[in-house]
Parts: C-alpha cells; structure tokens; sequence
C-alpha cells in the first residue's frame, strides 16, 4: 500500500492510498466489513443487534465516522479489535 500523505485527523474517504471499509460490529469480533457504496443497515446477523458502526482505516488502524442509516457511531475499543483480527 501506498503511505497517505493526510492529516492524522483526516478521514481519507476520497484518498487513493488508504484503504477504508465500512463496518458494522454485531459481538466481541463479529464484524462484517461494506464497500463503500453499500448502507450499512443492508447487514445483519440473525439473532444479533448491532453495537457500533462507522468506517475503519486499514492505513492508520483507526475508526472514525458514523451510520448514518443505523445511527451508530464507532465503540472506542473497535479500532483495537480490527487491528488484532486482521493483524495490521
């Protein structure tokens, strides 16, 4: 990947060198990972209720945003969890 050259504090949604997903957390690590163009209430695990949702920044290991659609917002331990499931 390439390095991103942004601000820390900047999302990144329209950069070319970050990877960015959407997600939504049902559990300790059930995550399910959207492209960008996908709502995030199009998913659900049956039997769960969402806990948090927002966007993750594979680059930079960090969550930001919120659901617009499930209004949710990142939980402060999901950028850490992502990062362990993924190994980044």
């Amino acid at each position: 990947m390439n390095t991103c050259s942004k601000d820390p504090s900047e999302y990144c949604l329209d950069c070319k060198n970050c990877l960015i997903m959407k997600y939504v957390r049902f559990g300790v690590t059930d995550y399910i990972f959207l492209p960008l163009h996908v709502p995030h209430n199009y998913v659900s695990l049956k039997d769960n209720k969402q806990l948090s949702a927002g966007f993750y920044n594979f680059d930079k290991n960090k969550t930001f945003g919120h659901s617009e659609s499930l209004k949710l917002k990142p939980k402060k331990e999901d950028s850490e969890i992502i990062r362990i499931l993924f190994k980044v």
